[in-house]
């Protein structure tokens, strides 16, 4: 049996229907929610000549006295949110500054002994945009010419010069709700024409990118030394042209696929290099068949894969994987997998979503929508 701990944020779907699977399976889970704290969350940290480093954490949900868990899922951990309820408004935020800078140290204390997937040092370098586009080319992987920043005369001058045009995305997802609608601003081709003024231009940074003609879209999910992959026909449908995200998850035409070797061998060097032992990645086949490399998110959605391919049992594998997590992880295939449509059709999977409504502090995921607009019922890519 496994001790698995995962920090997270209430009405997570991919932790809820994780820990369900890992307790079905007979395993020891606990989720830990940052945005409980600290309202209602007590955490106390001792040290002395006489005793050891030791950690307590008490709240709903959760009583720790000890931190002995096998493997730290860092799975997308919610900030403290200050209780400005509670406080004199010129209190806020220094009293949210303490809280912050208290929880900047938690990492440090979530078990020492334990496997993270993926540790918290390896986050913020992975998730930098400009530094997986240079770990991908150090790999050997294709990756198209890039422009980041704010200066007006070189976006301009780049745009300019791109002969199949370019593309532009954000450093950061933005999606803001209209009355009933979902606005996400994902990846569009313009022209010089489309640009903002020089102002604009540099007062947001952006991305910009030469465009690439598509023959399809890969996504790829690496599990250590194991992967599950699909192919995305996002040119089948004008919604998808510049991004697969524009049409509905439940609308693409997805199948399984399987990556070339040097492709494969090219992930695990970058992610060996990135000190990580799982990863999304996300690829372009052009038009001759050559996959150019995107993106890589460390803790990428991945039930979705399953939800469309439901052949593919990320979610046993993954579990497997949380147990003893390792670069040289292999998935094996047995009878009694758990599968993920068996636990969203439970009575006990939306009662864990009312649970986490009712005595939770709820913080959105600020990569994701609003949980209403997630998976299947709710996940997104």
């Amino acid at each position: 049996m496994a001790k698995v701990f995962i920090a997270t944020r209430a009405m997570d779907e991919h932790a809820i229907i994780v820990e369900t699977a890992l307790q079905n399976k007979g395993h020891q889970s606990c989720r830990w929610f940052g945005s409980d704290f600290p309202a209602l969350q007590a955490v106390c940290c001792s040290i002395g000549p006489e005793a050891d480093l030791a950690l307590s954490i008490r709240g709903p949900g959760i009583r720790l006295q000890r931190f002995d868990f096998d493997t730290v899922w860092y799975r997308r951990p919610a900030r403290p949110v200050a209780p400005s309820a509670w406080l004199h408004p010129d209190d806020v935020p220094a009293a949210s500054r303490e809280s912050e800078v208290f929880w900047q140290s938690f990492p440090y204390l979530f078990g020492p002994q334990a496997v993270w997937v993926n540790h918290w040092e390896s986050r913020a370098r992975t998730n930098n945009k400009i530094v997986q586009l240079c770990e991908a080319k150090k790999a050997g992987l294709r990756i198209p010419r890039s422009l980041f920043g704010n200066d007006a005369g070189k976006i301009r001058n780049f745009v300019t010069n791109m002969p199949q045009g370019a593309i532009f995305k954000t450093f950061f997802p933005m999606r803001w709700l209209d009355g009933d609608t979902l606005y996400k601003a994902n990846t569009k081709t313009i022209d010089v024409e489309a640009l903002a003024s020089d102002r604009m231009l540099q007062m947001v940074p952006g991305i910009f990118q030469e465009r690439i003609g598509k023959k399809c879209e890969i996504r790829a999910t690496f599990m250590g030394n194991h992967y599950f992959a699909i192919r995305i026909d996002s040119q089948s449908d004008a919604r998808g042209a510049d991004d697969f995200r524009g049409i509905p998850t439940e609308q693409l035409k997805v199948q399984p696929c399987i990556l070339p070797r040097d492709v494969v061998a090219k992930c695990r060097t970058m992610m060996k290099n990135l000190n990580i032992l799982f990863g999304s990645f996300d690829f372009i086949v052009d038009a001759s068949g050559e996959y150019v490399f995107l993106e890589i998110n460390e803790q990428g959605q991945f039930l979705w894969l399953e939800q469309l391919c439901p052949d593919l049992p990320l979610l046993d594998a993954f579990t497997e994987f949380l147990v003893a997590p390792s670069a040289d992880f292999v998935y094996k295939p047995r009878r009694g997998a758990v599968k993920m449509d068996a636990i969203v059709k439970h009575r006990h999977y939306e009662r864990m979503f009312e649970e986490d409504n009712e005595h939770h502090v709820y913080a959105p995921d600020p990569v994701l929508a609003d949980p209403a607009y997630q998976f299947g019922v709710r996940v997104t890519a």
